[in-house]
């Protein structure tokens, strides 16, 4: 079941369950190499919020690993207003601002 706006040109976070599930996939891989490498092979199929990308990103150990996640994930984000909350995932203020400028967020 997906969760969010009724709209239909809308894109759809993904739901609890299968949000689950992908969590457990992406936790069960080490070291970030392999979860960078899962997250690049999900592709472009699913949807997020923020607060599930922050929990995806939670997993790595490397803030560099971190970025390029976010990186990746950031054009699947269904609320990119609240992408704020997934980049506070990145431990290092440095890191951050480096993805806020890949991301050409302000």
């Amino acid at each position: 079941m997906m969760t969010g706006s009724p709209d239909p040109d809308q894109p759809v976070a993904a739901s609890s369950s299968d949000f689950a599930a992908v969590l457990k996939a992406v936790k069960a891989k080490w070291p970030d190499k392999e979860r960078l490498t899962l997250i690049h092979d999900m592709g472009t199929s699913g949807h997020y919020t923020s607060a599930q990308v922050r929990a995806l990103l939670e997993t790595f150990d490397f803030d560099d690993s971190k970025v390029e996640a976010a990186a990746r994930l950031y054009p699947q984000v269904t609320d990119p207003e609240h992408f704020f909350q997934a980049l506070a995932a990145i431990d290092s203020s440095f890191k951050r601002d480096e993805a806020r400028a890949r991301l050409n967020l302000k």
